[in-house]
């Protein structure tokens, strides 16, 4: 699938946003992204089954990404709600300092944490935030805001018809162990061609 379009103007210009702020690694660049936009879809899930759970008058089940209570990090005694940790409620913070300590505190360990056995634990046992100032990770989290995912083919690495593609598979090229880990969190085996 090529992304061509509006989706493709905005993830372009997220992608400078990166290369603008410092972060000039695709490899990082791709994680990071993959990375937040795996918060953006576990929000989106939570609303469709919360929209689902209003419809048929039931109640919310209690798989859903962001179960109701607290979430404590481990190694820390600070909780909080796990509905705060929604992309939903992360853009309604009110500075990129707040943005940045949330995701860093608390939505990365989240990602971490989060249902030990689940499939997604195990690619993101490593997750971490490597977008600093706060003021990039505000920039490219209102980027990546702007992007309507709704009945889009969003499955897979964010980069598929990006130049940094070829950028990922050269620098790798020698790490075939390295590379295969980190496509392995995308579900391919090998990197999109453009």
């Amino acid at each position: 699938m090529t992304i061509t379009g509006e989706i493709k103007s905005q993830v372009d210009a997220v992608w400078d946003t990166f290369w603008a702020g410092g972060i000039s690694n695709p490899i990082e660049v791709v994680e990071q992204l993959t990375y937040l936009l795996f918060v953006k879809g576990l929000d989106e899930t939570q609303l469709r089954a919360e929209n689902k759970a209003n419809r048929l008058k039931e109640e919310l089940p209690d798989d859903v990404p962001f179960p109701a209570g607290d979430f404590t990090p481990e190694g820390t005694e600070q909780s909080i709600p796990s509905a705060d940790l929604r992309w939903g409620a992360l853009s309604g913070l009110g500075s990129p300092k707040e943005l940045f300590a949330r995701f860093e505190k608390f939505v990365f360990p989240y990602l971490r944490e989060r249902v030990p056995e689940s499939t997604h634990n195990k690619h993101m046992v490593d997750a971490k935030l490597t977008v600093p100032p706060p003021e990039l990770l505000q920039k490219v989290f209102d980027g990546l805001d702007a992007v309507k995912m709704e009945d889009r083919d969003t499955e897979g690495p964010p980069f598929r018809h990006h130049r940094g593609a070829e950028a990922v598979s050269e620098k790798d090229a020698s790490d075939s162990t390295s590379q295969q880990e980190r496509l392995s969190r995308w579900g391919l085996t090998s990197l999109p061609s453009s």
